[in-house]
């Protein structure tokens, strides 16, 4: 019994990891239609990377670096407004490798709460 227990787990960590290269990986990130979103606190920075165009994380990163230097507020720690799906085993190696992934999680409906409405601005759901 033991033994197909050790096997069996073998087995899940081999496909798992497996499907972490990238000749793999590509398959799986084609189905993979998540944009990115990330804010600061009180949501007075938003960005929305998109998968398929040059809007990526590392130009939001620069946004973002580029609003705390002209901003005279003092909220300058960016979140990830998107959670971690351990079910996409897939993105494994991205959660622990790329900095995106690093940002600390927050939920936009608090983000939103906080920043109330923009009236010049349709409100539009994260």
């Amino acid at each position: 019994m033991k033994q197909k227990i050790r096997k069996g787990i073998i087995i899940i960590v081999s496909v798992i990891i497996l499907c972490n290269l990238p000749p793999v990986k590509w398959p799986f990130t084609w189905f993979d239609h998540d944009d990115y979103r990330y804010s600061n606190n009180d949501g007075s920075f938003t960005y929305e990377e998109f998968q398929f165009q040059e809007r990526d994380f590392k130009m939001g990163w620069g946004g973002f670096l580029y609003f705390k230097e002209n901003c005279k507020c003092s909220d300058t720690i960016l979140y990830r407004l998107n959670r971690n799906n351990p079910f996409k085993f897939w993105r494994y190696g991205d959660y622990i490798f790329k900095k995106k992934y690093h940002l600390p999680y927050q939920s936009w409906v608090k983000i939103k709460v906080r920043r109330g409405p923009i009236d010049h601005l349709e409100d539009q759901d994260f």
